[in-house]
């Protein structure tokens, strides 16, 4: 496998800086594809910060979800980390909810665009829960729109900690203004610290603000631990503003899981209309930090150019020739069964398909030897010059005189002989005439035994 390299990609412009890393939209040489590289200054980080950057792309590497960023590629150069994401080019919510509050009264977020994103980041959160995945910073930055703003993708999972099962958290994580009440009391905390986040940004959606404001870190802590917000605009219906208050609960064990959320009806409505397939792949094993970068072994690519084991499926379609497989994604690596399979018929496909190319090919070669070689015995080549008698010059001249040479010229134009250093356009025609045009090697090459038979009879 080739070392990859930054060379490999070419930066198109930065979309973002942190205080250790920095992210640039960049396009991938080999396929044209855009995607965004992380790079991630390892060398000016505490273990901690180090084990953090590791962890994500870990979490990364073990998810499969359309509504989480995608992972691509991880590589160390140097003392810089580079991981390749999945591209969203919308951008990320919070500067779209910035630019509706700069248009000014009169705009907002219609609610049924706010459900359709309430949907899409509970299907991703429950995926990130059922692994045992705690996102600890979900707010409007870390939450991407596509192109066309119609779908979000949750990433930025620098935070994200691995908690195994009925465990809790201690660690303080987050964002001030989307931090659950138990996090800012230090106690410890479970999955349910996201959902608090969570209906912090479906609120600050509705009134493109957050719900708790204040100008210190401790009036802000004082309004968090009430629970106390402003009501949602009456232009939103009554059951978005209970959607909220199940996520904005103080008590944690008061508040709605992922599986309840997605249980209501104006949740489940948008669940049967599209169909998700969540991957089965485990969560991969720690990456353990060594002294040596280069020693860390970081996850293979998973690039869209590949198949992954899971998501290869085999079907028939009838064709004119029988049954022919097909898949659903081609575009793997993989050594699996299936995969093997279908590269095997696949290439059965192609080679007869250029045997038929060739065998038409062959035959049109064939007929264009034989009109050559009808052309090719007769006495004189179609390129033949004429060459006049003396009478003839005559006539044409007028009443110029003949010299004896010129009337040998034009009476043998075959017997003359010239210098071995010169050539003329005369001893050229000769040439032709004495000898016949010889067939080039490849117009010797017959592919049948009848095109061979013809051209015996015309010889």
């Amino acid at each position: 496998m080739n070392r990859l390299s930054v060379s490999d990609f070419e930066i198109i412009k930065k979309l973002g800086q942190g205080s250790f890393s920095s992210v640039y939209k960049v396009k991938r040489k080999s396929d044209g594809q855009e995607y965004a590289m992380k790079k991630v200054q390892m060398s000016g980080l505490a273990t901690k910060e180090l084990n953090n950057a590791l962890n994500e792309v870990r979490i990364l590497a073990s998810l499969e979800n359309p509504y989480i960023i995608g992972y691509r590629e991880a590589f160390i150069r140097g003392d810089n980390l580079f991981v390749v994401l999945e591209y969203a080019g919308g951008g990320d919510l919070q500067q779209k909810l910035e630019y509706i509050r700069k248009k000014g009264q009169g705009f907002y977020v219609d609610e049924e665009l706010i459900w359709a994103y309430s949907f899409e980041m509970l299907s991703g959160l429950n995926e990130l829960h059922s692994k045992g995945i705690y996102h600890r910073d979900i707010k409007c930055a870390n939450i991407f729109l596509t192109q066309d703003h119609k779908h979000i993708k949750l990433g930025d999972l620098n935070v994200a900690k691995v908690v195994k099962a009925n465990q809790f958290a201690n660690t303080y994580a987050g964002t001030p203004y989307y931090t659950s009440p138990e996090v800012w009391m230090d106690q410890p905390y479970d999955q349910k610290c996201d959902i608090w986040s969570l209906g912090c940004v479906i609120y600050e959606m509705a009134q493109l603000q957050p719900p708790f404001l204040a100008n210190d870190l401790f009036q802000l802590q004082k309004k968090i631990s009430k629970g106390s917000y402003e009501p949602v605009n009456p232009r939103y219906s009554k059951e978005l503003s209970e959607f909220i208050a199940k996520c904005l609960q103080i008590a944690s064990k008061n508040r709605a899981s992922c599986e309840e959320l997605l249980n209501l009806v104006q949740i489940r409505n948008r669940q049967n209309s599209v169909s998700i397939s969540y991957s089965n792949q485990k969560l991969l094993g720690t990456i353990c930090l060594t002294k040596n970068y280069k020693e860390i072994r970081l996850p293979r690519p998973r690039y869209q150019t590949e198949i992954n084991d899971s998501s290869v499926v085999i079907s028939k379609i009838q064709t004119s020739r029988g049954y022919r497989a097909i898949s659903n994604n081609r575009l793997d690596d993989s050594n699996s069964p299936a995969s093997r399979k279908f590269k095997i018929k696949n290439k059965l496909s192609n080679h007869q398909n250029s045997l038929e190319r060739n065998n038409s090919q062959n035959e049109q070669q064939s007929k264009e030897n034989v009109r050559y070689i009808n052309n090719l015995y007769q006495l004189q080549p179609n390129n033949h010059q004429h060459y006049p008698s003396a009478q003839e010059y005559k006539q044409n001249t007028g009443s110029r005189q003949i010299t004896p040479t010129l009337r040998k010229q034009l009476s043998s134009p075959l017997n003359q002989k010239s210098p071995l250093n010169h050539k003329s356009p005369l001893n050229s025609e000769n040439q032709q005439d004495k000898q016949l045009p010889k067939l080039k090697t490849k117009q010797l090459i017959f592919q049948t035994k009848d095109h061979l038979r013809n051209i015996r009879k015309l010889i």
